[in-house]
């Protein structure tokens, strides 16, 4: 089962959802909170709140038991394990043009998965992502069209109507997110 928009929007509440996940990877899977701030670039009480939220969604588990000074503090779950090549992927690609800013917000990458998906109006979208405000969902589509992310045009069939696709920058990120599998944590 693959994940939904709205399910996307909990893993991308904390801004560094992706980075971590991607930066537990590349460090074979385990890393202390202090490494992975650092590799990361965040703040570590920021990324201890995203190592936190990530463990909620049962992507990533505490280390369980006293050991070695160099003993990872966190390590990945078999789900997380299945998410994080995605998120590594998803990291690169982010980085390459310039886009960790607009990624690293809430509702960025879940918009694009719903339009990718077929929510090519607005109140499709509202519907796919679930708890989002009108106000927010019009800011992250002002935000994808300033990036060149996504387009917006009249609807051939009721002038009135705005319908919204994704261009070439936007399927490559759609791309990573179609492949990630649903998360069922809380």
């Amino acid at each position: 089962m693959l994940i939904e928009p709205d399910q996307l929007a909990r893993l991308t509440h904390r801004r560094w959802s992706v980075p971590v996940l991607a930066e537990l990877r590349r460090l074979g899977g385990g890393a202390k909170l202090v490494q992975l701030a650092h590799r990361a670039g965040g703040h570590r009480v920021a990324i201890g709140h995203c190592v936190d939220a990530l463990v909620d969604l049962g992507l990533v588990a505490a280390n369980p038991g006293v050991g070695h000074p160099l003993r990872p503090e966190f390590v990945l779950t078999p789900l997380g394990a299945d998410v994080a090549p995605i998120a590594d992927r998803l990291d690169v690609e982010l980085r390459r043009n310039d886009l960790m800013d607009l990624g690293g917000r809430k509702w960025t990458l879940p918009c694009v998965l719903a339009v990718h998906r077929g929510a090519a109006r607005f109140g499709l979208m509202r519907e796919a992502l679930g708890g989002v405000t009108d106000r927010a969902l019009a800011m992250c589509l002002d935000g994808l069209g300033s990036a060149d992310l996504v387009r917006s045009q009249s609807d051939e069939h009721d002038g009135r109507a705005v319908v919204y696709a994704l261009r070439s920058r936007g399927r490559a990120i759609a791309r990573h997110l179609a492949e990630l599998p649903a998360i069922t944590g809380s």
